[in-house]
């Protein structure tokens, strides 16, 4: 997917990777998102609530086994 097409569609750059990273890799952690798209791990928490607030993405709970 180009950047321009995704700019086009409102989102941002950091959007953007985030979101053609969550297609390609499909569910993950924001801090994976992150490191897979080369977006500081900060941004990419950002980047992904706003993409759930856009409706693109969804948020879920897992829970860990320790």
């Amino acid at each position: 997917m180009a950047n321009s097409i995704l700019r086009l569609a409102g989102l941002t750059d950091n959007e953007g990777k985030i979101y053609q990273t969550l297609v390609k890799h499909g569910q993950s952690t924001a801090s994976r998102l992150g490191n897979l798209s080369n977006v500081h791990r900060t941004n990419a928490y950002d980047a992904a609530e706003r993409l759930v607030q856009k409706g693109l993405a969804t948020k879920t709970k897992t829970s860990r086994l320790t």
